[in-house]
């Protein structure tokens, strides 16, 4: 008698509306390996995986202004909707039948699991991404060989981030003893606006208020552009803060 347990649709949804497509995809191949179908096992393992990087690389490319305006239910969409295709293309058949004949469900628990293997694969795919994506987008100039200013090439003048840069040397946000530092500058009609990452705990300290005042002005002295000076901090969650100055 086959005793063998098979992890049903419902279960390989969860595990995707848990930890992403890697945790559905341990699932499936669970079953194809279980039935004996271990190439089409490894096909479709690796294209949970490789859907994945995919899906990661997409996110960090696409410009934050952008991301902002999507839903966050249209990525569980597009994850699920890959997961479903996977599904009925490879499995779905075979394993009603399975059922039909008979066969038990393979336990939550193994789905927990297998959802944690998920998440875990989906965060170490990240941190090369994070690591190795720039700060901001556009180009950059380097200043001192450490510090860089992003900027878009059309609306931008050399000279004013030449000057940008300067003042930011000036003031010791580009210097020798701090960590590399990234800025950027962004023309928004007639106002330059210069985005500066810069921890919470910062914000309210007078003497940085008034530094970024005194950066403020000095801008708008040397570049004869009306300026704003904004503070941006990240979450562990991706979430972004920002602070006009």
């Amino acid at each position: 008698m086959n005793d063998r347990k098979y992890f049903t649709e419902k279960q390989i949804y969860l595990a995707t509306f848990l930890a992403g497509p890697i945790a559905a995809g341990f699932l499936i191949f669970k079953n194809l390996r279980r039935i004996g179908e271990n190439a089409y096992a490894r096909t479709a393992l690796l294209s949970s995986i490789a859907f994945t990087i995919i899906f990661i690389y997409a996110i960090f490319r696409i410009p934050e202004e952008m991301l902002n305006k999507v839903p966050d239910f249209l990525y569980t969409a597009i994850i699920t909707a890959f997961v479903f295709l996977i599904y009925h293309a490879s499995i779905a058949k075979i394993i009603r039948q399975k059922f039909e004949a008979g066969a038990k469900k393979a336990s939550n628990w193994q789905v927990a699991g297998f959802s944690l293997a998920g998440i875990a694969i989906f965060l170490l795919a990240i941190i090369p991404f994070a690591i190795f994506s720039p700060v901001f987008p556009g180009e950059k100039i380097v200043v001192d060989q450490r510090h860089n200013i992003y900027y878009d090439h059309d609306n931008i003048a050399n000279e004013d981030i030449q000057a940008c840069a300067q003042l930011l040397s000036n003031m010791g946000y580009f210097s020798d003893d701090l960590e590399p530092q990234s800025v950027r500058m962004e023309n928004t009609g007639g106002q330059y606006r210069l985005i500066i990452p810069v921890d919470t705990s910062y914000w309210k300290d007078p003497g940085i208020l008034n530094a970024l005042g005194d950066l403020k002005e000095s801008l708008i002295m040397a570049t004869e552009h009306d300026y704003q000076v904004v503070l941006v901090f990240w979450k562990l969650t991706g979430d972004e803060l920002r602070k006009k100055i």
